[in-house]
This record gives C-alpha cells, structure tokens and sequence, in this order.
C-alpha cells in the first residue's frame, strides 16, 4: 500500500518490485541473475556487507551496479518504523517524502493491538470465538 503512495513521485523508469520472500536481499540477487537487463541495487547506511558478492563477483554481475545510499539528514527506517508505532505525525512528516499526507501514510499501518490478561481483557479463547465470528460475518456478507 505505502508504494501506491510513492510511485506517483518517482521517475517513470523507476519499478518497484515487492519480495514475495522472506528475505528482499535473496529476491534481489535472483533478480539479479537476469543478465538481459541492467540493474542499479541501492542500499542504505550500514548494509554495504549484504551486496559484497556482487563487487568481488563482477564477472557474474557485470550488469548491476551497487551504490551506497547512506543516510540523509538522519532519515532511517528504524526512526521511521518508531514514529509509526507511535503515532507522532510530526516525526513521520519528516520522514516521508513530500507530496504523501501524513494521514493518508497511516492508513496503511492499521494497529490493533489485544491486550491479554489484563483487567477487562478477553481470554485467548474469547478472542479465537471473536475472530470466528468475523470470518463467518465476512463470508456471509461476500457470498450475497
């Protein structure tokens, strides 16, 4: 969700391609393999060691370059990923790119979060019967 927000402020020759596996590191260097393109792999502050292979490789990846992106006026995912849990809109507009709505941004980090065995709390059980429940209130108002 967050890239559909992005996408309309990066260049047209620009693609985004989401990992479908575990590791984004791994899905670059498959993609990598594919010697019938070029490719730029950018990286940020601290992740220099993960794309070694591809310089003490060249022969194999004489189509990628790799550029260090570093840090820019201490912008980090870690920062980032904090103002979210959070919530402090102030720090994720300083964050984000111009152009994306700080709300809007949001959006996409729904949090809800269950406390259990509190006061007041629903048991685990509770909450098993409790997402039952919306699973069958979701099929049902889907199959009419």
């Amino acid at each position: 969700k967050v890239w559909k927000q992005y996408l309309p402020l990066l260049p047209e020759n620009v693609k985004v391609k989401i990992a479908v596996s575990n590791s984004p590191i791994t899905e670059i260097y498959n993609i990598v393999k594919d010697k019938t393109n070029n490719y730029l792999v950018i990286f940020g502050k601290g992740e220099k060691n993960r794309y070694n292979s591809i310089n003490e490789n060249r022969d194999k990846y004489s189509n990628v370059d790799v550029i260090d992106a570093g840090n820019f006026d201490d912008i980090s995912a870690t920062s980032l990923r904090e103002a979210i849990r959070t919530r402090n809109k102030l720090a994720i507009k300083s964050l984000i790119p111009e152009g994306i709505k700080v709300d809007d941004f949001l959006m996409n980090f729904q949090i809800h979060e269950i406390k259990v065995n509190t006061p007041g709390s629903k048991s685990p059980t509770d909450i098993i019967i409790l997402i039952q429940n919306i699973n069958r209130y979701i099929k049902r108002i889907t199959e009419q």
